[in-house]
């Protein structure tokens, strides 16, 4: 395990990944669709032929896109996002499960135009998404919206809140023959994709612009882990780095017993939402541009799940823990084929190592494991060991061209062993949040090193371990509640999602006394602080308890008493 003990860095032990020499300027679309990039040196891994490639599937109708086909579904949209008034500079929000195939070519036909994406979650309620649609917009500025029929409703919503005309919206597909009425007739009022993508036949496109230095691809909201959601700004170089990266890490390990390594043939389960950075970036890009079918599943349903794994012959499976209990527990997998599956990876909440036993006693030939990351560093800062070396509940080895600190709180490096908060510095990196320098600089240290807010360690081995998250996921939006007087929100073990919110709530004084003059008031007051956050926040971010103090710790919860520690090792 390489570790500088002089600057406490922790590095992979694999070579970098070359890099192109025009990084900074070379946008999503070039690298995909332009030359091929052909690096040099010990990280060098080539790509693989493109020509005739299926890049993408629909799971529901069976219809592929070749590489060609992909390319030529891209520039017909392009051309319609252009007559529409997209212009380089402006933003592109979707609005979206992963609808066909259409989500990745209407990311692509809004680069070639130079325009910034910004994907929203799905689930988001209309005022959710209006906030999104308001922050960009006021910098970046939002033409087109791309919204699902059923959630065209909140979207029109979300557009007159934020101040957006009806004529942005652009549905990605038209209506199910099996949707209500209601959205069947609502739908049929704005253009789909395929309206836009013949309106923009004839049209010209103009010659690809030039990209600024570190010029932006995405805006991508965080979960909002103190308040409102923040807008991560990623340039286009941060993805093109971490797919490179990635393709050094699964081709230049050493293979044993698991039969892991990429090949012709396989096919990669598109089920993660492409709104969220781990879909985006691991199953979406790194999947195409290494010329690996996604076969795109538009919402998770367990048997349709396992009938496309059947169907189309998935080899690999990126997935979060909750869908990983599914497949250890349930009893229905035993009706489907599921022989082709050789890899499961687990992301965006920790993988138990109860979990990973469970999966792994009942698929003992599937090379399973966990990687680590986030928004802020576009995607994957650690990944399992692909040779099968990793401990289950690991988060894996450190990425090639990342380096690892972990850090005291009082600013010490620390050794192997040592837990700490993690930080990391990498090409992949994004450069801040949108308008609000005080988090950037929060975050992103002059150094360059990205402060995660979670503690961590790395054994002798190299693998890195997440030892406790403690978020405040609703915080400030409870703050607003006439009962809160202060709050922490964080998070506790759930056998089924992984983790899920609690809420420590500091009353008013005078609802105080209230309570311990009636200490039935309690289940009132608790319903109240539930509703509100239900009524307004996405289901995951609903709070499962919630619990009074008479105020809260400045260190919350205290080192000594907090139950959701998890155990080292």
């Amino acid at each position: 395990m390489p570790y500088n003990a002089q600057t406490g860095i922790y590095t992979s032990a694999l070579p970098d990944a070359p890099l192109p020499p025009n990084l900074d300027t070379l946008s999503i679309y070039d690298f995909l669709f332009g030359p091929v990039f052909k690096p040099v040196g010990p990280g060098a891994v080539q790509r693989t032929e493109r020509e005739g490639s299926v890049w993408l599937i629909d799971s529901v109708t069976g219809k592929t896109l070749t590489y060609e086909q992909a390319h030529e579904r891209t520039l017909d949209i392009a051309k319609g996002f252009k007559k529409r008034g997209l212009e380089e500079g402006n933003t592109v929000v979707i609005f979206s499960p992963n609808e066909q195939v259409d989500y990745a070519t209407g990311v692509w036909a809004t680069f070639r135009l130079g325009g910034i994406v910004s994907c929203a979650n799905p689930s988001y309620t209309a005022g959710e998404l209006a906030y999104q649609l308001s922050m960009v917009h006021k910098y970046h500025p939002v033409k087109l919206v791309l919204a699902s029929p059923e959630s065209l409703a909140d979207t029109l919503e979300a557009c007159k809140k934020g101040c957006l005309p009806e004529s942005s919206v652009i549905l990605i597909r038209e209506a199910y023959a099996s949707s209500s009425d209601e959205i069947k007739n609502l739908a049929r009022k704005f253009p789909t994709l395929d309206d836009i993508a013949r309106e923009g036949r004839g049209v010209e496109l103009p010659p690809l612009p030039k990209l600024k230095p570190k010029g932006l691809a995405f805006l991508s909201f965080s979960s909002g882990t103190t308040g409102l959601p923040k807008a991560v700004e990623i340039p286009h170089r941060c993805l093109i780095a971490n797919v490179l990266q990635s393709t050094v890490h699964w081709s230049k390990r050493p293979f044993t017993r698991y039969d892991a390594k990429t090949k012709k043939g396989d096919v990669i389960a598109g089920v993660l939402p492409f709104f969220h950075i781990y879909g985006l970036v691991v199953v979406l890009h790194i999947s195409v541009y290494n010329n690996t079918p996604v076969c795109v599943i538009p919402k998770f349903g367990l048997e349709s799940f396992l009938g496309s794994i059947q169907k189309y012959k998935i080899t690999s499976l990126y997935v979060v823990p909750p869908i990983m209990i599914l497949l250890a527990k349930n009893d229905i997998t035993k009706k489907f084929d599921l022989s082709s599956v050789r890899i499961c990876m687990a992301g965006a909440a920790p993988l138990t190592i109860e979990i990973f036993q469970l999966f792994s006693r009942k698929f003992p030939k599937v090379l399973a494991g966990q990687g680590y990351g986030a928004t802020e560093s576009c995607t994957i800062i650690t990944k399992f060991d692909v040779a099968g070396g990793s401990p289950g509940h690991s988060a894996g080895l450190v990425f090639p061209n990342t380096e690892v600190k972990i850090v005291s709180p009082e600013g010490k490096n620390l050794p192997p062993g040592g837990v700490g908060e993690l930080w990391s510095r990498s090409p992949s990196n994004a450069i801040g949040y949108l308008a609000n320098e005080k988090a950037t600089k929060e975050t992103w240290d002059e150094e360059g090193f990205l402060h995660s807010g979670d503690e961590c360690y790395i054994d002798d081995n190299g693998h890195m371990f997440v030892v406790d998250r403690i978020k405040e996921l609703i915080k400030g939006f409870l703050l607003d509640h006439p009962l809160v007087n202060d709050c922490a929100v964080i998070g506790i073990p759930d056998d089924y999602t992984g983790e899920k919110p609690k809420a420590f709530v500091a009353l008013p004084p005078a609802e105080q006394v209230k309570l311990a003059k009636d200490p039935k008031l309690a289940d009132e007051y608790i319903a109240s602080i539930k509703k509100v956050v239900a009524d307004n926040k996405i289901k995951y971010k609903h709070l499962a308890e919630v619990a009074f103090l008479p105020s809260i710790p400045s260190m919350f919860p205290p080192r000594a008493e907090t139950p959701i520690l998890r155990p080292r090792g």
